[in-house]
């Protein structure tokens, strides 16, 4: 009866090693979506598996990466913003652009290459202005290298694009957002050239994680953990089985 009880705990464990693995390779896309904090929360390290930050901007801007309200947004109603401070004054905005020396671009660095990334890019020029924006998207490798580029159609005010860049296999290290190309703004009879930003939200990449809900919480765990727990079962059950 002894080696009966042990053989089906054993058998238990054997299904939870093999059900981890099966359930890894079936892990559901993971979301960083700007909505899941308050305004104004800094969302640098605020998600597992990714660091946020904002490179570029005026003199004094911090790099840091806020939950923005913006009735622009594509999904709820907050997007990912930036820190404007062009006279330190703590100003804060939500428009992303490629124009280093007055505007910050998104970046998002995976703990683990991916294979695939999205994210929405939304035009945010004034409404009744004659402009429109382009949204771009890099991918990068770990050794710094562009490997693939993802640039929208013309975005009028409001309007979002799905920016997706997929690759054969997880090579992805990082990825830089923001809009591009150079707007024209007409002023009494002058056209004064300026550079196109965009608004950003809802990212989306294929990293392997799970989720666990304890208590009505749900909390992601990265591979490393499910590994764990499977190889602890696996070691029980080699355990149990020899005992038997």
């Amino acid at each position: 009866m002894a080696n009966t009880k042990v053989n089906i705990l054993a058998w238990v464990l054997a299904g939870f090693f093999l059900l981890s693995f099966s359930s890894l390779a079936e892990a559901a896309p993971v979301y960083v979506e700007p909505d899941a904090n308050v305004d104004g929360a800094i969302l640098n390290n605020a998600y597992v598996g990714v660091t946020l930050s904002a490179l570029g901007g005026y003199v004094g801007a911090d790099n840091n990466v806020y939950s923005r309200f913006s009735s622009m947004a594509s999904t709820g109603t907050q997007v990912f913003g930036n820190s404007w401070d062009s006279e330190g004054a703590g100003d804060f905005t939500t428009r992303w652009g490629f124009a280093d020396f007055f505007q910050s671009h998104l970046k998002v660095e995976f703990d683990s290459p991916v294979s695939s990334v999205s994210i929405d890019a939304i035009g945010n020029d004034p409404l009744g202005a004659e402009s429109v924006d382009l949204g771009l998207l890099k991918a990068y490798n770990a050794a710094d290298e562009l490997i693939a580029t993802y640039e929208t159609a013309e975005l009028a005010t409001g309007i979002a694009e799905t920016m997706t860049i997929t690759r054969p296999t997880a090579e992805i290290a990082y990825i830089l957002a923001a809009g591009t190309g150079v707007n024209f703004i007409e002023i009494g009879s002058n056209l004064i050239p300026t550079y196109a930003t965009i608004d950003l939200d809802n990212m989306v990449y294929d990293g392997m994680m799970l989720d666990i809900e304890l208590q009505g919480i749900v909390i992601p765990l990265p591979p490393a953990v499910w590994l764990g727990f499977a190889l602890l079962a696996s070691g029980i059950f080699w355990q149990l089985r020899r005992r038997a």
